[in-house]
């Protein structure tokens, strides 16, 4: 499979991001600037880069569109810091916090206008924060891939199964790269979704890039197991692609969902019921909505069969908030839609 995958080899020169250049059998970190203050502070998007020995294909890990999602940011950092340049076909160009606004706040959303990166892609040069830091990354770090990953994790209030997503698009070979590069990576579950618009891979996909979306974050209590989940994956992507020795491990795609999303339509406390990752029949309780006092002010069913894929935390929540997602199981010929955390 890597076969059909890997793209011609590259030039054995140097690699070139933006205005940095990075010299073969190197590695180093460069800054994307997105805009400057009226104080003269530059806001800038920070990319580490390791350009291999050999030549290969180019890789873009993007982490970090939501400020408190941490762990795959981690997982590129220590992934930067134990690759050797001189095993690595190709490179690796991996952002371990594109929202660096919203990671300072340790917020979902970028204080200064309160946009959600993952709704607003390609951007616009001259709109919000949001708009620009999307339209900066966009046009001088994905532009310069050849396969992009974007890694959620579900943040303080979301405990996901690992799954990864791919959008159905028009064009069918980029589809069926996609689809190959989730199964390299050896997740089990693979959702297809129809195009959702304002995300990064539907961008990355405009360009001809395959683009995979990668929902991992099961326990807060165990950030070192989520983390190693990441590397996991993307080390097995990696060796499939063949920028690194190795097999990738088996297994990926085997289980191909489509998703169904509950809302809440009360404010509260949301109080799970259910356990993550097990299947559920229509019309079982996953959780309900407590007042103040704990009364019950709404009870959460499943809409659907399937397993429990996402669970909303004990967390407030507001109204039109989402509760879970239920992983129906489809004929991977025929998968239907869902939406984009």
């Amino acid at each position: 499979m890597s076969g059909d995958l890997t793209p011609a080899a590259k030039s054995d020169r140097s690699f070139h991001l933006a205005e940095n250049v990075i010299a073969r059998g190197s590695k180093t970190i460069v800054e994307i600037p997105v805009l400057t203050e009226p104080d003269g502070t530059t806001i800038v998007i920070p990319i580490l880069v390791v350009h291999g020995a050999e030549a290969g294909p180019v890789l873009n890990l993007s982490a970090g569109q939501h400020g408190d999602e941490y762990m795959a940011g981690e997982a590129c950092r220590r992934l930067y810091q134990e690759l050797d340049p001189a095993r690595l076909k190709g490179t690796l160009v991996a952002a371990p916090c594109i929202n660096v606004q919203a990671f300072k706040a340790g917020s979902r959303l970028t204080p200064d206008d309160r946009g959600d990166l993952n709704r607003v892609w390609p951007g616009r040069p001259d709109g919000t924060l949001t708009e620009q830091i999307a339209f900066s990354y966009l046009h001088q770090v994905v532009a310069s891939c050849d396969y992009l990953l974007d890694f959620h994790d579900g943040g303080t209030w979301l405990a996901m199964e690992p799954l990864c997503g791919i959008d159905r698009v028009a064009e069918t070979h980029l589809y069926r790269r996609s689809r190959e590069m989730a199964i390299l990576t050896g997740v089990p579950v693979l959702w297809a979704d129809d195009p959702w618009p304002g995300s990064l891979p539907v961008e990355a996909l405009r360009l001809g890039i395959p683009a995979l979306t990668v929902e991992s974050g099961a326990d807060l209590d165990e950030p070192e197991a989520v983390v190693a989940g990441h590397l996991r994956m993307v080390r097995s992507l990696m060796c499939g692609l063949g920028m690194l020795p190795g097999a990738a491990d088996a297994g990926g795609g085997s289980e191909q969902v489509c998703g169904k999303f509950a809302r809440c339509t009360v404010r509260g406390l949301f109080k799970p019921c259910a356990r993550r990752g097990a299947h559920v029949d229509r019309g079982d309780l996953i959780g309900v909505v407590v007042g103040t006092t704990g009364a019950v002010v709404e009870e959460v069913r499943a809409v659907a069969s399937g397993r429990l894929l996402f669970l909303r935390r004990l967390s407030v929540v507001q109204p039109g908030e989402r509760a879970y997602l239920i992983g129906e199981p489809v004929d991977p010929t025929s998968v239907n839609g869902g939406e984009s955390v």
